[in-house]
């Protein structure tokens, strides 16, 4: 049984030194941490989320790093929020299992399009329907959000592997 490697994710990406990206919902930071040593210091890393606690866990456990540099965002992505971020300033913003948790997307599909690069990548990550692990508020199927990205005008490009229990794709700007 496999289960979700957000380092396998990463490298899915083809991430370079000096990139910029956004992690929305981060958590507990575990797609930061897989990055953050790819996009050097040349890079930088916004990780985004409702959890101060973890935000200031997360800043306290990469400040001594020699990685890129991480700034925490508080923002609830479950009701329509701006980040202090230019538009178009963004190369990959992610979202991994945060649909599966909102009633409402669309906010998080318009921010992420204020902020990313033309050419820009967004990575989506989520929850199978039929996974045996957690029972997501708002089932959201693969097909479900390309289609919400098409709408706002991404393109799906890649599919990767997510383990067991969830899927992932990048759609680009």
């Amino acid at each position: 049984m496999a289960f979700l490697s957000p380092q396998k994710i990463i490298t899915g990406l083809a991430l370079t030194p000096g990139q910029k990206i956004v992690d929305f919902g981060c958590g507990t930071g575990a797609y930061i941490q897989a990055a953050e040593s790819i996009l050097t210091r040349s890079g930088s890393i916004y990780g985004v989320d409702i959890n101060k606690q973890l935000l200031e866990k997360i800043h306290s456990e990469t400040t001594d790093s020699n990685g890129a540099p991480i700034t925490a965002l508080w923002a609830d992505i479950g009701n329509t929020f701006s980040l202090p971020i230019e538009n178009n300033t963004i190369d990959v913003v992610i979202f991994s299992n945060i649909c599966s948790l909102l009633e409402d997307t669309s906010h998080l599909w318009i921010e992420a399009k204020r902020i990313l690069k033309h050419n820009g990548k967004l990575l989506v990550v989520d929850w199978l329907a039929d996974n045996s692990i957690v029972s997501p508020a708002h089932y959201t199927t693969q097909s479900e959000l390309e289609e919400s990205c098409k709408k706002i005008g991404y393109e799906t490009i890649q599919q990767i592997p997510a383990g067991d229990h969830h899927f992932a794709f990048i759609a680009t700007k």
